[in-house]
């Protein structure tokens, strides 16, 4: 705060409102010291009363200094903010996945000796085949095998796995069908028709090179064929386009998952031909085999490189606050021990952009305001259940103890809002720190299905705010302290047994002014034998409008007197300075408001010389 010096005109100026007057006051008057005082004629006399005048309006905006922590808003109410940011990291660590790559064959042959046998080739031991022979199988060709599906290397984060999409790379099965057959046999596939493969239910299929997919994604019904004969055939590839767990199987316990006795099945006809004649035996026979592998035929199983996971999950959030301070930013006039704050709303807002994270959050915060390094307040927000964070927008999160929040900003009409009661607890002593702690679980990821990608480092910033209107209730009480300095090249030819101020004082502020001052001489030491008289101005009416007719309407006057008595009159030549003290208090019940527009008028001042004045000129 700026120290200001006064001549001795401001001096009388300053004793008619104990110091406040000082600081832009323009006191309307013709009086001067060197002019209206007939030196020859008024020395010596008992007492000497001057008309002084009044002051233009002090407004409360040249009182109380605004700074990065103390502002105004557009209607001029004054507001407390503190503020910083936090980081919300997080990531879900990867695990393995690997499919069962399998062999469908049906468990009987699909051509024996006795089905040739049975036909009009000729018998016998050998029954001779020519080529160019064609038999059609009388049944449709069907085989199963189990497709398991393995999860391994899960960590505790991960709480339930409900889809598990693959990477391009492993996303692609591949299907080949071979005829095996007994040596000196050649028979080959001439026609497939309506062959069908059903996949367990936790594959979902799409894109067929070679055929068509069910809508349910299961089923792929591959093209007929109808050729010359081959032994291999190769039916093309489909795409698995996601895993999906089903019900409570996707459920984690212990770090694996395991689908198991998850089934595929074929189902087809089949014709042959023979591509050179030859003689089959007894026991000779033609099986089929088709092979449906994601990686490498003939492996037992293929690892699945994971693009995606949808389940839910419970990765480890800390955000780390640093300290709030506050006793070392805040203006002079909320410095003083005696000041209490009983704010009417204030209120807590956390701003994070959760556009790019693809997890919503349950948030609490805990408030915790030391003083001489130990918590005195805490406060939980919310008081009881929690906040939300939402994936895929901008969240704006208040906690406020009034009806709605405070926030010079204006309030998000997408906010979240909690009514929190014992807010004001924090800042009725203020602290020097404020610790937000928002760690060790109270920011976790909400019981709901989430899609991440392993490994990834999701990170966010999130902001906050601590706002206080000056919106208070009985109780408030803030401080100003000021000096004047300078007075004694003024007074140093002076001596009087006192100086006696009267004026009326119009308050339109909604606080009791209690004006209180200390003399002080040239070196800044206390000079006890002046004493100063405190004075008491009514409040004005609190009312929460800030409009300036309001203002003026609920304006109050209150007539003061001020004293100021000198046990030596010697005494007044060595004054050069008041320390001043202004507790401004609210003292009405309901709320009140502060705004810089309003203000303090005094009129009607008077200022009495008392007993004899003696003035040494030499």
């Amino acid at each position: 705060m700026k120290r200001k010096k006064a001549p001795f005109q401001s001096v009388r100026a300053l004793f008619a409102l104990m110091g406040m007057l000082s600081l832009t006051a323009c006191v309307d008057d013709s009086y001067d010291m060197s002019k209206d005082i007939d030196l020859t004629m008024g020395l010596g006399s008992e007492g000497l009363q001057l008309k002084v005048g009044s002051t233009e309006k002090i407004m409360l905006a040249d009182l109380l200094e605004t700074s990065d922590d103390v502002k105004t808003d557009a209607a001029g109410l004054y507001y407390l903010v503190e503020d910083g940011q936090t980081d919300i990291n997080f990531s879900v660590n990867a695990f393995t996945a690997a499919i069962d790559n399998t062999t469908l064959s049906p468990s009987y042959d699909v051509i024996t000796y006795d089905d040739i046998a049975s036909t009009s080739l000729p018998g016998g031991t050998a029954i001779p085949v020519p080529a160019g022979y064609d038999y059609a199988v009388s049944q449709p060709v069907t085989a199963e095998a189990d497709m398991s599906f393995d999860l391994t290397g899960i960590e505790d984060e991960v709480k339930w796995i409900k889809k598990v999409l693959p990477a391009t790379e492993t996303n692609t099965m591949h299907l080949e069908l071979e005829v095996e057959q007994s040596n000196g046999l050649h028979f080959a596939i001439s026609e497939i028709n309506g062959l069908q493969l059903t996949f367990p239910d936790y594959i979902h299929l799409t894109q067929p090179s070679n055929g068509r997919v069910s809508t349910d994604g299961r089923t792929y019904t591959i093209n007929n064929y109808s050729g010359a004969g081959v032994t291999t055939y190769d039916l093309g590839t489909i795409r698995v386009d996601e895993f999906n767990l089903q019900g409570e199987e996707g459920k984690v316990n212990g770090g694996t998952l395991s689908l198991r006795n998850k089934v595929i099945t074929m189902s087809g006809r089949f014709a042959f031909t023979t591509t050179q004649a030859f003689n089959m035996s007894a026991g000779q026979n033609v099986k089929l085999r088709l092979y449906v592998s994601l990686g490498r035929r003939g492996a037992t199983q293929s690892e699945v490189n994971i693009a995606q996971v949808t389940g839910r999950f419970s990765p480890v959030v800390n955000p780390r606050i640093d300290d709030i301070n506050v006793s070392d930013n805040l203006p002079d006039f909320l410095q003083d021990d005696k000041v209490t704050i009983k704010a009417a709303n204030p209120t807590v807002k956390f701003q994070a952009d959760m556009s790019n994270i693809p997890m919503s959050f349950d948030l609490k915060a805990v408030l915790n305001g030391y003083k001489d390094n130990a918590a005195v307040t805490t406060i939980s927000l919310p008081e009881s259940g929690k906040a939300h964070a939402i994936t895929g927008r901008n969240n704006v999160i208040y906690f406020h103890q009034g009806d709605a929040p405070f926030d010079p900003a204006g309030v998000s009409a997408i906010a979240e809002t909690h009514q929190v009661s014992n807010i004001s607890s924090i800042f009725e002593k203020l602290p020097d720190f404020i610790r937000v702690d928002v760690a060790d679980g109270k920011v976790q990821a909400k019981d709901e299905d989430f899609t991440v990608v392993l490994d990834r480092n999701y990170s966010t910033r999130m902001d906050y705010q601590m706002l206080v209107p000056f919106e208070f209730n009985q109780g408030t009480r803030i401080v100003y302290n000021d000096s004047v300095e300078g007075m004694n090249k003024d007074l140093k030819d002076y001596q009087a047994d006192g100086i006696v101020v009267t004026a009326e004082v119009i308050n339109a502020v909604p606080m009791q002014l209690i004006a209180t001052a200390e003399p002080q001489d040239v070196a800044g030491q206390p000079i006890p034998g002046i004493t100063v008289t405190s004075a008491t101005i009514a409040p004005a009416n609190a009312v929460r409008s800030l409009a300036t007719a309001d203002i003026e309407q609920n304006a109050v006057t209150t007539p003061i007197t001020i004293e100021m008595d000198l046990a030596n009159p010697a005494d007044l030549q060595r004054l050069d300075r008041l320390m001043l003290k202004i507790e401004a208090e609210g003292t009405q019940p309901g709320e009140g408001v502060l705004s810089s527009n309003q203000y303090i008028k005094v009129t009607n001042m008077r200022l009495r010389l008392k007993g004899q004045i003696i003035g040494n000129f030499n």
